[in-house]
């Protein structure tokens, strides 16, 4: 019985041994990806080209992002209380720039329709980021909700009002 208690005991120090290493290299491939990232980030500019916010037949909103290259995208909420706010969605297009007077007549026309659905789209300019876009909705999101779609192949970024 003592030997089998022993060997149960072994097992168990090595199972734990083997989970450890496991999670250890895991962490580590995480930390690669995100020195990866950094690094292909730091070369990575963009440029928006056109946008346009156009109403589909089934009641959705679409706006669309046409940019030079392969467009990078990130959802990134300022605070906790954002994050599981229904009613907020922020995102980011780092280092990417767009003119302010296509920006400000965007802004004016996208405006204009999405005020059908009661939501909001404010895009600036991040100060201190270079060339990086804020993106903020602010919609109903008990009626609404807001879907964001990238397409490399053509080179957009499109977010999507549609009624839940």
């Amino acid at each position: 019985m003592k030997f089998f208690k022993m060997y149960v005991g072994i097992l168990f120090l090595l199972a734990s041994h083997v989970s450890f290493v496991h999670a250890a290299k895991k962490n580590q491939s995480f930390l690669d990806s995100k020195n990866k990232l950094e690094r292909n980030l730091a070369a990575y500019t963009n440029k928006v080209e056109k946008a346009e916010c156009v109403e589909q037949h089934d009641g959705s909103y679409v706006i669309t992002f046409y940019c030079e290259k392969k467009p990078i995208c990130f959802y990134m909420p300022k605070t906790y209380n954002e994050s599981v706010d229904r009613n907020k969605k922020r995102y980011i297009l780092p280092r990417t720039e767009w003119s302010s007077d296509r920006l400000n007549d965007f802004m004016k026309v996208s405006a204009d329709t999405l005020q059908a659905v009661d939501a909001h789209c404010s895009i600036q300019k991040i100060p201190g980021v270079d060339y990086s876009l804020g993106i903020l909705f602010e919609v109903d999101g008990s009626k609404y909700e807001v879907e964001k779609n990238i397409d490399q192949e053509y080179k957009t970024v499109s977010f999507t009002i549609t009624p839940k």
